[in-house]
């Protein structure tokens, strides 16, 4: 068992996610999907108003993120609206439990970048957004799309970072994610070497590995997004280079018509690609392609994430 040497062993937080969890499960098993959007609403607007502090910080990283294409309602209206898609979310992951799980429409676009990827035989990796509905959505469209996939993972996901809940909470929700990976890959703080060796093996092996874009870690670079700085850690950059397998970007979203989308674009990493061009120009690149998601969704990106 994994046990972070600056972990502390719980926060009150944890006694918090079991009330929720028990609620959340409660809800998700006893009332129909089409309720979730209104009861998630609901229990947003409580959330932001018990979060008074929080939001005030949230709102101005948001004003400076959009500066000026929205007023100070409808950047609190954006946050509030994001907190529900994250309820949502959750009543998705704790409904699989259910028999009959959950059953959403999710199209993936952009299978053929994979399939033209495999055929380079150097592997696929896919870089995947951080959004309101990509922890799971991400996963389970592409396994039902018959992608066996390796997701590099942290034990905090996605709950707690405490011992107690690395232990006893994350796993009521890994355990639903797990069942639409091929493998979860565990990197450690203290040994993130193994990790990274698995991931290289799958991807000489020609499979899929999948890792969620970071802003922390040993290497970042700061690039220019939208009114604001984004950081973005390198090492899947550098992965990529390492083992010529082909980079992938993928977006996950929800349409207003209720169809999830993982959006599998084109490389920004593959063959030919040029070896001497600086990671910080990738990684602009990727910015410009994330800020068309953001613009058209920004109530489904995570925003307090990656800003400077």
């Amino acid at each position: 068992m994994y046990k972070a040497k600056s972990a502390p062993p719980i926060r009150a937080t944890d006694i918090i996610s079991i009330v929720l969890i028990v609620l959340v499960i409660i809800i998700a098993w006893t009332t129909p999907e089409r309720m979730w959007p209104t009861i998630a609403q609901a229990l947003a607007r409580v959330g932001t108003r018990l979060m008074a502090r929080r939001r005030r910080t949230q709102r101005q990283r948001r004003r400076l993120v959009f500066d000026g294409r929205f007023d100070s309602s409808a950047l609190d209206r954006i946050g509030t609206r994001f907190l529900a898609h994250r309820v949502v979310a959750r009543l998705q992951g704790y409904r699989e439990y259910r028999p009959g799980g959950w059953r959403p429409e999710i199209q993936v676009l952009g299978a053929e970048n994979i399939e033209a990827a495999l055929e380079r035989a150097h592997g696929v990796l896919l870089w995947v957004a951080r959004s309101a509905y990509s922890d799971l959505v991400t996963k389970k469209g592409l396994w039902e799309a018959g992608y066996w996939v390796s997701h590099l993972s942290r034990p905090s996901h996605n709950i707690s970072s405490t011992r107690f809940g690395i232990r006893f909470l994350n796993p009521t929700w890994t355990r639903v994610e797990d069942r639409f990976l091929g493998e979860r890959v565990r990197i450690r703080d203290d040994d993130s070497g193994s990790a990274l060796a698995i991931l290289r093996q799958r991807l000489k092996e020609n499979q899929i590995v999948s890792i969620t874009v970071l802003d922390r870690a040993k290497r970042t670079v700061q690039v220019d997004f939208l009114s604001t700085k984004l950081r973005l850690a390198t090492a899947p950059l550098h992965l990529a280079r390492t083992t010529k397998a082909i980079l992938l970007p993928v977006f996950t979203f929800k349409r207003e018509t209720g169809v999830f989308i993982v959006d599998v674009q084109s490389p920004l990493i593959g063959e030919g690609d040029n070896q001497e061009e600086p990671y910080k120009s990738v990684c602009q690149r990727y910015a410009r392609r994330c800020e068309r998601f953001v613009l058209h969704y920004p109530d489904q990106w995570s925003q307090t994430w990656g800003l400077d």
